[in-house]
C-alpha cells in the first residue's frame, strides 16, 4: 500500500487554447491548430479594418456637418448636438470622436488646410523660373476654386470668422496661413528677379501682400454673394494681370503655359507631365 506521501506527483493539466486569444506555441502550432489560428487571426484583422473604416466615415461626416454648419450659420451654430443631428449621429460620437469643441475646430482647421493649403502646390514649382512659380500656383487656387467650392466657402467662413473669435486655435492658424502664402509668394517673385523672369524694381514683399489681399478680396465678395458673383473667373483675371505686372520681356508666354499645365496638375494632385 503506498502511503500518501510516497504518491506520485503528476503535472498540472493546462488549459485549452483559446486561439482567439493566445497564440498556440509552436509544439501545438500544427493541422487543425494551425488552421484555427489563422482563421481567428484573419477574423480579427478583417473585423479591425472594418472598424477603421466605420470610424473614417463617422469622421467624415462628422466634420462635413460642421463644415456646412459654419457655412450656414458661423460658429455660434457649432454644436454637438447640432452637428450630430446633421451627420445623422449621435451626440455622444462627436464627443468620442474630437473630445471637445476644441479638438473639432483643430480636426476642421487640418482638413481645410490640408486640402487648400498652398503648399501642396509648391513641389510642382521646382525647376520652374520664379514668374512661372507664381503662375502656377494661382492657377492652381483657381482650379481648385472651380473644382471644390464648397471646400472654399469653408475656407473663407473660417477665415473670416477668425476675425471677431475669441478661438485663440483658428486666429493663429489663419494668421499663419495667410503669413505663409505671403512669404512663399514673395519668395517666387524673389526667385524670378535673380533669374531674370520678373521685372527688375518689383518689390517681392509688397508684390505678395497685394496678391494674397486680392486673393482674399474675392474670397470675401463670393462669401457675401454668392449668387451674383463668381470666384473663378476674377481668379483668373488675377492671374492674368499678375503676370503681365511681373513679367519681364520675352517671359509672359511661357509662364503662361507652364502655369496652365502645372496649375492644373497641381489642382488634380498628380505629378505635372511638364518637364522641369
Amino acid at each position: 500500500m503506498i502511503r500518501v506521501d510516497q504518491a506520485p506527483i503528476l503535472p498540472a493539466a493546462k488549459p485549452p487554447i483559446d486561439p482567439s486569444t493566445e497564440r498556440p506555441t509552436p509544439r501545438v502550432m500544427t493541422g487543425r491548430w494551425r488552421a484555427t489560428y489563422s482563421l481567428a487571426m484573419a477574423q480579427r484583422q478583417r473585423a479591425r479594418a472594418t472598424q477603421v473604416e466605420r470610424s473614417g466615415r463617422s469622421a467624415k461626416a462628422l466634420l462635413d456637418a460642421a463644415s456646412e454648419l459654419i457655412v450656414e450659420g458661423g460658429f455660434g451654430s457649432l454644436t454637438f448636438a447640432s452637428i450630430g443631428e446633421r451627420a445623422g449621429y449621435s451626440r455622444g460620437l462627436v464627443t468620442s470622436r474630437f473630445g471637445s469643441k476644441d479638438g473639432l475646430v483643430e480636426a476642421l482647421i487640418e482638413r481645410v488646410v490640408n486640402t487648400w493649403g498652398h503648399r501642396n502646390v509648391i513641389p510642382y514649382t521646382e525647376g520652374k523660373s520664379g514668374l512661372a512659380g507664381v503662375t502656377i500656383m494661382l492657377e492652381a487656387i483657381r482650379r481648385q476654386s472651380a473644382r471644390d467650392s464648397r471646400g472654399l466657402r469653408v475656407l473663407y467662413a473660417l477665415m473670416f470668422e477668425a476675425v471677431g473669435s475669441d478661438d485663440a486655435l483658428l486666429r493663429v492658424r489663419m494668421a499663419d496661413l495667410n503669413a505663409e502664402m505671403r512669404c512663399d509668394f514673395a519668395k517666387f517673385i524673389d526667385r524670378g528677379l535673380s533669374d531674370g523672369s520678373v521685372s527688375s524694381g518689383i518689390s517681392p514683399n509688397a508684390e505678395a501682400a497685394l496678391i494674397i489681399a486680392a486673393l482674399r478680396g474675392i474670397g470675401y465678395q463670393w462669401l457675401l454673394d454668392p449668387n451674383r458673383f463668381n470666384p473663378v473667373s476674377s481668379l483668373a483675371y488675377l492671374r492674368d494681370v499678375t503676370l503681365d505686372r511681373l513679367a519681364a520681356p520675352g517671359h509672359r508666354d511661357d509662364a503662361g503655359d507652364a502655369g496652365s499645365d502645372d496649375g492644373a496638375a497641381a489642382a488634380k494632385g498628380r505629378p505635372s507631365k511638364t518637364p522641369s
